[in-house]
């Protein structure tokens, strides 16, 4: 905490997890969800009564961890501008705003009954040709923005982390040329979430993960 005026999230859930000991608490805006126990919960719920951020940062790290999920935020922090800006891009699009979903590989080692993708071994891999023409199309469009949204999916995109690491090391270098704030997401089905490749995820501030397992391989 640095001495600004901080205000509590409007747009919090809290609910009970399978284990009654603990509760999860989601940002329905920022999709970040923290666990906690019914002591934490309390401490939760009293700051969004009173108002009061301040004391969670007296409960360790929590607060911190609150305030980087975008459940505590700076006073004069409008979320429903936030909500509506978001809104306007993913509809209509920005001139300072950008977004590109970038698929390593339409491979998957499930079997989802809903896919009507055709998932061919080895043929389904990007190449270096196509990692390259990505960088090329952004070299001249970021210092025209000042976002740019990135989702990886597949197929699994998890089975070429590699690829992942590697052109995503590329945009962020190339962003950090140009001070342009990236935000990265992934779809997969998790089956192949291990310390490898949360590290991949980490390194490149891939925050938000959307799991999906609707069938066994």
């Amino acid at each position: 905490m640095d001495g600004q005026a901080l205000k509590m999230g409007n747009y919090l859930v809290a609910y009970r997890l399978a284990d009654k000991e603990q509760y999860a608490i989601e940002n329905i805006t920022t999709r970040q969800v923290i666990i906690v126990n019914r002591m934490m919960l309390e401490k939760f719920r009293h700051a969004i009564r009173e108002n009061e951020p301040d004391s969670l940062f007296e409960s360790g790290k929590l607060g911190e961890g609150l305030q980087a999920g975008g459940f505590i935020l700076p006073q004069q922090t409008s979320e429903l501008e936030i909500v509506r800006m978001e809104e306007m891009q993913n509809r209509f699009g920005h001139p300072e705003y950008m977004e590109l979903w970038i698929a390593p590989t339409y491979n998957c080692n499930m079997a989802c009954v809903y896919c009507g993708q055709h998932h061919v071994a080895e043929k389904g891999v990007m190449s270096e040709e196509v990692q390259e023409a990505i960088i090329k199309y952004l070299r001249p469009t970021f210092p025209e923005k000042k976002i740019a949204s990135f989702c990886w999916y597949g197929g699994e995109p998890l089975l070429e982390p590699e690829i992942i690491l590697r052109l995503g090391r590329q945009i962020q270098k190339l962003a950090e040329k140009h001070d342009v704030e990236t935000w990265h997401r992934i779809i997969t089905n998790g089956t192949l979430l291990n310390d490898a490749t949360v590290s991949i995820l980490r390194e490149l501030n891939i925050k938000h993960a959307q799991v999906t397992v609707d069938t066994l391989p």
